[in-house]
């Protein structure tokens, strides 16, 4: 949780992102709702055949065997889902930029000069 946020913030700050959360949205997650979870996984019974139980089944061995399939798998979940968010940002950008531009050609500021330079961006 606490890490996974440090993460997203510190990527927004590095890559000059806008920020995916504002600050107050980061304090509640920190101060609300990771506190309420831990409070809600200390009170559970614990199981008393937890120590008896297997941690692995004879699939996921099979599955941790093969690191190539492990990779492929992840690849096959996780590639979509990247190429969606890359392209959802540059359409978004792109959406930002057209807008901003136009805004621009409103302004009194817009000069014959300027206009020739920006003529072919949107």
């Amino acid at each position: 949780g606490a890490v996974e946020l440090a993460v997203i913030v510190a990527l927004q700050a590095l890559l000059c992102l806008p920020p995916p959360m504002e600050g107050v949205h980061i304090l509640a997650l920190l101060l609300v709702l990771l506190p309420a979870v831990s409070f809600a996984l200390l009170f559970n019974e614990a199981s008393p055949q937890l120590m008896k139980e297997l941690p692995l089944k004879k699939a996921d061995e099979k599955t941790l065997a093969q690191p190539n399939r492990l990779m492929l798998l992840y690849a096959i979940r996780s590639i979509p889902t990247a190429l969606i968010v890359a392209a959802a940002f540059v359409h978004d950008a792109h959406r930002m930029f057209a807008w901003q531009l136009s805004e621009a050609r409103k302004s009194d500021g817009w000069t014959p000069e300027l206009a020739g330079r920006c003529d072919n961006l949107a």
